[in-house]
């Protein structure tokens, strides 16, 4: 039937999301957080891309060129390289 054929996909997929975060939580506790890290730069689409932040009345054109360790993105802009905690972001 249909509806037990539905709650079986759905256990699966809950028990492999349920891994996934059991391992990355498992690596937050021990402190691996390069791990976590590097895994997200790896999924990120942002680094390459040019961009404009505006912070208030600031505004920052730029290409991202990584996110530090801090979650700050760091970026190329023609007076040299900024450093961004925080901003309102759009893609260029």
């Amino acid at each position: 039937n249909i509806l037990q054929w539905f709650y079986m996909v759905l256990l699966i997929l809950l028990n492999e999301i349920m891994s996934k975060f059991d391992n990355n939580y498992q690596q937050f506790i021990t402190k691996k957080y390069e791990n976590i890290r590097k895994k997200w730069l790896s999924l990120s689409k942002i680094i390459g891309k040019t961009v404009e932040i505006q912070q208030d009345e600031n505004i920052t054109l730029g290409k991202v060129n990584e996110i530090d360790k801090n979650g700050h993105l760091i970026l190329t802009t023609s007076k040299g390289e900024v450093r961004i905690s925080c901003g309102d972001l759009k893609y260029l």
